[in-house]
């Protein structure tokens, strides 16, 4: 999927942390805003030793542990969250090795969203000059995606998906690639499924989940 970050409109995007809690009266599940908290944006640039090192030290034990999630527990986007958690470790971890044999400095940044200090998303993109950037992988806190949990935030891999749309947008780009597990949740949101004015170019979408309507972000590119 494809997404022009200079008319993404992020007011409309952008959400909060968010809760659920229970109606006491019709014991239904309604959501709550965190109104005072927001998330925070950590990024590890992955030709930089010190970053390649504090990945390997903050990122990857997170990484394991949602790929170690119960997959046989909860919906489906839980599921994809977990497995895409392990393929991004891999994935992370096979381009390092392959930097270290072919002595090229790696393209890749991992890009984190936390809030109140713990990591509740994760993305992996390429970030080549001159090309048009991917969103390689984008998952969300498994937990996260269970449905009817009242503890766990929720939001997390929206506001990490518009803080990398920003930082594209900034930095003057007019296309950005996505290839998403979920298609719907992110055509809702303005992106296409084709390039606009390219009509010659295929995009490919590996439809993991089908067009739910998750709140979580969960998505996969270029495995």
């Amino acid at each position: 999927m494809y997404i022009n970050p200079q008319t993404y409109q992020f007011g409309e995007n952008a959400f909060p942390p968010y809760h659920f809690e229970i109606n006491p009266v019709t014991n239904e599940l309604y959501k709550v805003f965190d109104l005072d908290n927001d998330f925070q944006f950590k990024t590890y640039d992955l030709k930089i030793a010190e970053d390649i090192a504090g990945y390997k030290e903050d990122i990857e034990p997170i990484l394991s542990k949602w790929g170690a999630f119960d997959i046989n527990f909860g919906p489906s986007e839980a599921s994809h969250s977990s497995k895409l958690s392990t393929v991004m470790s891999t994935d992370v971890n096979n381009d390092l090795e392959y930097s270290e044999t072919s002595l090229t400095p790696m393209q890749q940044e991992v890009h984190v969203a936390l809030y109140k200090g713990e990591v509740e998303a994760i993305a992996y993109t390429d970030n080549t000059v001159g090309v048009t950037p991917q969103i390689r992988i984008l998952v969300a806190n498994p937990e996260g995606l269970v449905g009817g949990q009242t503890t766990i935030v929720k939001g997390g891999g929206s506001s990490l998906l518009g803080h990398i749309v920003r930082r594209y947008q900034e930095a003057g780009v007019d296309r950005i690639e996505l290839e998403s597990g979920n298609s719907g949740y992110y055509m809702s949101r303005g992106w296409k499924n084709k390039v606009e004015n390219t009509p010659q170019e295929e995009d490919f979408v590996w439809d993991l989940t089908g067009d739910s309507e998750s709140e979580g972000a969960c998505g996969t590119g270029s495995l």
